[in-house]
């Protein structure tokens, strides 16, 4: 499932980023053609970050760790 959710967050960025462009070469106006390329900023950020974000291994050894950690609090706490 996470993989499908990635893929679809690549192609639902990818149609974002042609209809922006097709939004700028389609803009006669210049501070509507600024405005577009100021939010074309955001599905190629959001690219970025999935192809330099952990993968799925490591958020998952992220989640067991973080679980011994509580776990070894809580027996901490309890005095056992």
């Amino acid at each position: 499932m996470d993989r499908f959710i990635r893929y679809a967050a690549y192609a639902l960025n990818a149609a974002l980023i042609a209809f922006i462009l097709a939004v700028i070469f389609n803009t006669h106006n210049s501070r509507d053609r600024m405005l577009a390329f100021a939010t074309l900023l955001v599905p190629v950020i959001s690219i970025c970050a999935l192809r330099n974000g952990p993968d799925r291994e490591e958020r998952q050894l992220q989640r067991e760790v973080n679980k011994a950690r509580l776990r070894a609090e809580l027996v901490k706490l309890s005095g056992k």
